[in-house]
């Protein structure tokens, strides 16, 4: 063998482990990349858990304070169980079937196409829940206004600015929390059309 062949050969010997370095290369990041994916969709469904379980204690609570606390009239008390009870259903109606147990292609597209869906339909809660939340509010200060309260017997003016107070914190946290939802969702969309493109 002449050196030429030599190099040659050597040449294609370094090819080949270069070869299988960027292919071992490539399956950990595909691995890092679902793993990362996997870890985000159990945070989404974490959350989705976390808000079922406060919109289904608030959907006790709060009828009943509003009744026993502040005197409120039957109707508005059941009006705002009925709204939580909305809540609950279209909230686990939107982020059901997303999993992170099935990393395989099919499933990974059936999961961005569902979360597709969850992020337009958090978008569209908010075109119910703010002009019923700020009728419902506008309707509970009038209620508490001119019916007997145990509170607002005493001190109405100091009702009226807790409400306010409350109100501004809920609107912060609640934009705060949106906001972080949608970015979620757009990241994980985005992560799985990237996964799903290298594989075709």
């Amino acid at each position: 063998m002449n050196t030429n062949d030599f190099e040659l050969e050597n040449m294609r010997q370094q090819m080949a482990t270069l070869k299988s370095k960027l292919e071992q290369q490539e399956i950990i990041n595909d691995r890092l990349i679902r793993d990362s994916l996997g870890r985000k969709l159990g945070r989404v469904k974490r959350q989705k858990w976390g808000k079922l379980i406060f919109i289904l204690f608030a959907m006790l609570y709060v009828p009943a304070m509003l009744y026993w606390l502040l005197n409120m009239p039957v109707w508005f008390c059941i009006v705002s169980l009925l709204f939580f009870a909305f809540a609950a259903i279209y909230d686990f109606h939107y982020m059901n079937g997303i999993s992170n147990r099935d990393m395989s292609k099919e499933k990974m597209l059936d999961t961005s196409r569902r979360v597709a869906r969850m992020r337009k339909m958090n978008a569209r809660w908010l075109w119910f829940s703010i002009p019923f939340s700020f009728v419902w509010i506008a309707t509970m200060t009038y209620l508490m206004c001119t019916t007997d309260s145990l509170i607002t017997k005493n001190n109405l003016e100091g009702a009226l600015y807790g409400g306010a107070i409350g109100l501004i914190i809920g609107l912060a946290v609640g934009a705060y929390i949106h906001i972080r939802q949608q970015r979620q969702a757009q990241a994980i969309i985005d992560q799985i059309e990237e996964l799903t493109s290298e594989t075709e």
